[in-house]
């Protein structure tokens, strides 16, 4: 009675049920078929027949970055031997070190690093995106210009939430590739051949890169979605740097329009659909991700540099790949590489000591890194 109950209220919404009971079937044959199909299915077992009808029609439009499916096995074989081609590296960081720790800048990988204020953070991410994707670069010890190594035609787009394009971001560009003192540029104080280098850093950076730089102080998920697939379509970008991840008006906003004002908005949940969103990115696109956050007003006192002293949210680090803090290094550390600091080495007639660090990277999380 139950059974036919349940068909009957799904015939009543517009379900085809013919399946298991049909009145207008007049064949013997079939008519029993369909008998025993009913009669040995559970409740259960018509229920989940018509959610599975449905949910395979859906899959086909619905619109889900976040879910992926495939048989293990599929494609496995061509990936040795792209594995054999190119390696599992990416594009390398201006730090050889976190390089090894992480294997450089890779596709569909998130990064957060998380520093307090005037640590570097955006003067960093600039150093990289020179290293990985400026096609040439001055190096002083042979005084020639060399094409990089990581190759000549990488494309990469950095979005920046606070520093002004032309006159604070590409400056830290031109330093670093034209190998010279970024005072001297904005000052006026060149000396020998540096303004000639610093001319054909700029001239290397119209002509010849593929670096492309917005300004989106004001965003939410909405905005930095438009702008990374925008540069994705029309110039192929493979990396994308983002200043860094900060509550916004439009942020908030964005979030009280999605729940609809059902609940009052917390900036940690905000943060944390703002992280979920820029990993879906990462994988839509098929690029890397790499950006910034603040740490919390007690990280002086933590003894243990991880996601406890990330500012906002610390569930936002749950769905980054690469989580690093970066810090002033303690005189503690400082210690723990006195025969470092101590050691040098012999350039002609001259010794070199290693200059003292100014930067601590711990790294706190490392998925698929070493």
């Amino acid at each position: 009675v139950k059974k036919f109950a349940l068909l009957r209220d799904y015939v009543k919404v517009g379900v085809d049920v013919s399946e298991y009971f049909d009145p207008e079937d007049f064949e013997f044959a079939k008519k029993e078929q369909k008998r025993r199909l009913l009669e040995d299915s559970s409740i259960t077992d018509i229920i989940m027949h018509f959610k599975v009808k449905l949910s395979k029609i859906n899959a086909k439009y619905e619109e889900r970055e976040d879910i992926e499916y495939k048989k293990a096995g599929v494609g496995g074989l061509e990936q040795l031997d792209r594995w054999k081609q190119t390696t599992a590296w990416g594009l390398g960081y201006a730090s050889a070190y976190l390089n090894t720790a992480v294997y450089g800048i890779r596709q569909r990988r998130y990064t957060i690093k998380s520093a307090s204020s005037g640590t570097g953070k955006t003067r960093t991410q600039i150093a990289d995106i020179a290293h990985a994707f400026s096609p040439y670069y001055y190096d002083k010890k042979s005084g020639e210009w060399c094409e990089n190594p990581n190759g000549t035609d990488n494309k990469v787009l950095y979005i920046g939430t606070e520093m002004e394009l032309l006159e604070e971001i590409e400056p830290i560009l031109y330093a670093y590739i034209a190998d010279v003192p970024q005072d001297h540029i904005e000052f006026n104080m060149y000396e020998e051949d540096e303004e000639e280098r610093v001319r054909k850093a700029v001239e290397i950076l119209e002509n010849n890169s593929f670096i492309y730089l917005a300004l989106a102080p004001e965003f939410d998920i909405e905005t930095l979605t438009t702008i990374i697939e925008e540069h994705k379509i029309e110039y192929g970008i493979t990396s994308v740097f983002f200043d860094y991840i900060m509550p916004t008006g439009a942020l908030m906003a964005e979030y009280t329009n999605k729940i609809k004002g059902h609940m009052t908005v917390r900036e940690d949940q905000v943060l944390l659909e703002l992280s979920k969103a820029i990993k879906n990115i990462c994988r839509k696109y098929n690029i890397s991700f790499d950006t910034c956050t603040q740490v919390s007003g007690d990280f002086k006192n933590a003894e243990n540099r991880d996601e406890t002293i990330v500012r906002g949210a610390k569930a936002l680090v749950d769905k980054c790949d690469v989580g690093i803090i970066a810090m002033p290094p303690t005189d503690k550390e400082k210690k723990m590489i006195e025969h470092i600091l101590n050691s040098y080495v012999l350039r002609g007639d001259k010794k070199l000591h290693c200059p003292e660090p100014n930067l601590v990277y711990s790294i706190y999380k490392n998925r698929g890194g070493k």
